[in-house]
């Protein structure tokens, strides 16, 4: 087993790095210590709030810095979130068919310039087989869309066991775009790659996983589960995706059959994911070509390139992937450049999120806005229901104490606090912004969201 030490308990006293030679490079980057101390305040905070459930776990080099599980892991029966308690990935999981998918291409068993339909000749859809290659659906640049369906969700969840009980969700669908032309986000592309593993590798796609991934980067407490099975130790998700503004209930779960698109049906701990993302950055899982190509980035490039979500914050390299679903939010980021990690696995809809990001925030250096204060007075004008063009609600109640909590379908509750009487922040993420829109009376009737998803959100307020 790979050995983890840990540098702090329940204070943030242990942490002895020289905060100003870390900073001396960027002054405007806070230093180890500090980042512990803001995560551990932060943590706090949303816990009070019933903002977070879940485990964070913030290393460098390898050695956990900051390590805390926060919560219940099931509510009814009060069994609290320890830091060896499993769960679901979401779309994290791509992580684990990206990989799968490059160590064929190290083997020499397939191009990601070959066409789907060399490897797959019986792809049903053989149109779209013959125009999509094995790149592009790492990529996303397939023109394959999603697979989730009112009517996928019908009858039983127990029938969707593998991946090619999900085709007919999505197999006949046209493509969105010309292959190669635009990138969109796309879980089916996904699944047709979990069936490329399957064909090339003669082994069920977890069985794969299991054997060529979690072996080796030692993963001993990560898996998959079917509908029916009852895992040990796995956190029950809480969801408010309904109703943004209504009390936490039990999120659906499906089965493994959707594991290499994340969703449901696999699971890891943070301990598990430090592991593998050593195991990355060291070579094990993949030769040099392929740990190049994932550990190198230029800003000209895609956001999603080569199976792994990619960024450049001011100057800084940030690779890995982020999953959400209902009542699960989870994140695993690779900072190459810095050589920290940042792991969090959430039981609650957004809460890695509002973690991670604030995680990135700190280590990029990016600058905190300055709150100001405003009446509550002006905040009870903003209270109410608003949507989008998209018919999705999104409900923002009031806090006395100075800011607006705004709860978003499957993203959680930000808490927004003012810039101006007009324009506020996100004082977990720091860089979105809320803005209010009024008429020539001075009613409000509408807002601007930016910063959370890869569009603004423009809502209208629900009278």
């Amino acid at each position: 087993m790979v050995a983890l030490t840990w540098a702090c308990g329940s204070s943030s006293d242990s942490i002895t790095e020289d905060t100003a030679a870390e900073r001396a490079g960027d002054p405007s980057r806070m230093g180890d210590a500090e980042i512990v101390h803001d995560l551990r305040r932060q943590l706090a905070r949303m816990v009070e709030e019933d903002r977070f459930s879940g485990t964070v776990l913030f290393a460098k080099h390898g050695r956990p810095l900051f390590a805390q599980a926060y919560g219940l892991a099931s509510r009814a029966f009060g069994a609290k979130v320890e830091l060896d308690t499993k769960f679901n990935m979401a779309s994290t999981a791509k992580l684990f068919t990206s990989i799968s998918v490059l160590q064929l291409a190290g083997e020499g068993k397939l191009s990601l310039d070959d066409a789907l339909s060399a490897v797959l000749p019986d792809y049903p859809n053989q149109d779209v087989a013959r125009r999509v290659k094995i790149g592009q659906l790492l990529a996303m640049t397939s023109g394959l869309g999603d697979y989730v369906s009112l009517k996928m969700l019908e009858g039983n969840p127990e029938r969707l066991r593998r991946i090619e009980d999900y085709l007919p969700f999505f197999v006949n669908d046209p493509l969105r775009f010309e292959p190669g032309t635009q990138q969109a986000y796309s879980n089916a592309g996904f699944l047709v790659l979990g069936l490329v593993v399957e064909r090339l590798s003669g082994q069920r796609f977890e069985e794969y996983v299991r054997t060529h991934i979690f072996e080796p980067a030692e993963m001993a407490h990560s898996g998959f589960y079917a509908f029916q099975d009852d895992i040990p130790n796995l956190a029950l998700g809480y969801t408010r995706a309904t109703e943004p503004g209504a009390p936490l209930t039990v999120a659906l779960r499906l089965g493994r059959g959707a594991s290499a698109a994340g969703g449901t049906g696999t699971y890891t701990t943070v301990e598990d994911l430090l592991r593998f993302a050593q195991a990355i950055q060291a070579g094990r899982l993949l030769d040099r070509k392929y740990t190049d190509l994932l550990m190198r980035y230029s800003p000209t490039e895609m956001w999603h390139l080569n199976g792994f979500e990619q960024d450049y914050a001011r100057g800084i390299h940030i690779t890995g992937h982020g999953g959400a679903t209902s009542g699960t939010s989870t994140r695993l980021s690779m900072y190459p450049d810095l050589g920290y990690t940042v792991a969090v696995l959430s039981n609650y809809d957004g809460g890695a999120r509002l973690v991670g990001d604030r995680l990135e925030a700190r280590l990029t250096g990016e600058p905190t806005p300055r709150a100001i204060s405003v009446s509550e007075d002006v905040f009870q004008a903003f209270a109410g229901s608003y949507v989008d063009g998209g018919l999705q609600p999104i409900v923002i109640s009031v806090d006395r104490r100075g800011a607006l909590f705004v709860a978003i379908p499957l993203q959680g509750k930000h808490k927004f606090v003012p810039l101006s009487s007009d324009e506020f922040f996100d004082d977990d993420m720091l860089t979105p912004r809320l803005r209010f829109t009024r008429d020539g009376g001075g009613t409000v009737t509408g807002l601007v969201l930016s910063g959370i998803g890869r569009e603004p959100i423009k809502a209208s307020k629900q009278p």
